[in-house]
């Protein structure tokens, strides 16, 4: 086991908490924007917990018997039916519940439940009518009662599996804005297609939902889930620098990189308990709106700090971190060679102006156009040169990340303009 100095981690924890509080203050609306949208992803699976458990109650009342026929559930009366293979009496169930809902006269109008959204969603909870009507078209085809209602209810299964595996990105979608927001100026809403541009979404997603199923798995076991979880840290991070590592290259390089520095982020992370407990006394608002956004700048730096170390030491598979721009800007010099025809371009766009009129915004929004107006190739030429400013100007500035520099191919137009 490699032992650092605690002289070089305090200083450098010095140093990030000033770094980290310039980047936060000047990124800080983009930052928000991620956490809120991870945490969103978060929020949506967290259902399927409450879900599989009241599945699992309603299964044990059934084994158990705790749900006779009488239940005051339709619903999951229908569900029975439905398993049961007996279509015809679940319908008969879904059909007299809504009966009773729609006859019965709430004390209150306001809470009727015969019209409105709100109540047509009840109303389907409660009878379960569009399950038991959703198993029936698909039986006309399947000729199975029992095998319709298990394809229904995969479905959406289905779906949430994939919603899972994608949403699994986002903590490497952060990971890579919050270290593009500690080198440059401007981080935008478009790096969200970062990894879609080198088509390594996928991968990143599934090397992300195995580091999650495996945390998930240890975390059973206190002791290995501890080293596990923090040997496995920097694997958000490997691959928002390089999104071609394989499942294994990304595991083993971060268990390599984080030997001596467990210690060091478990109390990294114990600094940040005020934050905690401000969540917990303001309902997580408060970390919502500024204790994430802040840890994941520092866990950044963090990360830099890391990857420094782990270039002294020569740790085997560190050469395939190449992304030199991710943490130092270029030179005046390369920035000039690789965006020398940005200048023409934007005096080019000068040129052309702006084509006001109706038409104009049509063709420029939505690519409508019922005729061929005058000066047609001129607003294609004025669009495709708008969208290839709008991220080369800054990039030959220095202000944003240089995606030519790495080999990325410049944004296309857009079909309806080809």
């Amino acid at each position: 086991m490699i032992r650092r100095s605690s002289e070089s981690f305090l200083k450098w924890k010095r140093e990030a908490v000033r770094e980290t509080g310039f980047s936060f203050r000047r990124h800080y609306g983009i930052l928000l924007a991620v956490c809120l949208l991870s945490a969103l992803s978060g929020g949506i699976f967290a259902w399927t917990g409450t879900v599989r458990k009241a599945a699992l109650a309603a299964a044990v009342y059934f084994a158990e018997g705790a749900l006779p026929s009488e239940s005051r559930i339709p619903s999951l009366r229908v569900v029975k039916r439905l398993a049961e293979g007996d279509l015809d009496g679940a319908l008969e169930i879904a059909e007299a519940a809504e009966k009773r809902i729609l006859d019965s006269e709430p004390l209150d109008p306001a809470l009727s439940r015969e019209r409105g959204a709100v109540a047509s969603v009840l109303n389907a909870v409660e009878t379960g009518k569009p399950l038991a009507e959703a198993v029936g078209r698909l039986n006309e085809s399947v000729k199975n009662v029992r095998l319709s209602f298990v394809l229904v209810m995969i479905l959406p299964l289905l779906i949430l599996l994939v919603l899972f595996v994608s949403f699994r990105s986002f903590d490497v979608v952060m990971a890579r804005m919050s270290l593009e927001s500690l080198v440059y100026e401007k981080v935008g809403f478009r790096r969200f297609r970062f990894f879609g541009s080198f088509r390594k979404w996928i991968r990143v997603s599934w090397i992300m939902t195995v580091r999650t199923i495996e945390r998930f798995i240890t975390g059973f076991t206190v002791v290995y889930g501890f080293v596990v979880g923090f040997a496995r840290a920097m694997v958000p991070y490997l691959l928002a620098e390089s999104p071609d590592l394989t499942l294994k290259e990304a595991m083993t390089l971060s268990r390599k990189m984080m030997e001596g520095h467990k210690g060091e982020l478990f109390r990294l992370r114990l600094t940040f308990w005020p934050y905690y407990l401000a969540a917990v006394l303001t309902l997580g608002l408060s970390d919502v709106f500024f204790g994430a956004p802040y840890r994941q700048c520092i866990y950044a730096l963090y990360y830099r700090f890391v990857r420094e170390d782990a270039m002294r030491r020569t740790v085997p598979g560190i050469e395939k971190l190449t992304d030199r721009y991710l943490f130092e800007r270029p030179d005046a010099e390369t920035l000039a060679e690789a965006y020398g025809s940005v200048p023409e371009k934007v005096s080019r766009l000068k040129v052309l102006g702006s084509k006001k009129g109706f038409k104009s915004v049509l063709l420029r929004t939505f690519g409508i156009t019922w005729r061929n107006p005058e000066g047609l190739a001129d607003e294609k030429e004025r669009i495709c040169l708008r969208e290839e400013l709008r991220t080369a100007v800054p990039e030959s500035e220095g202000t944003a990340y240089p995606d030519l520099l790495v080999g990325r191919k410049p944004k296309k137009e857009s079909l309806w303009l080809s």
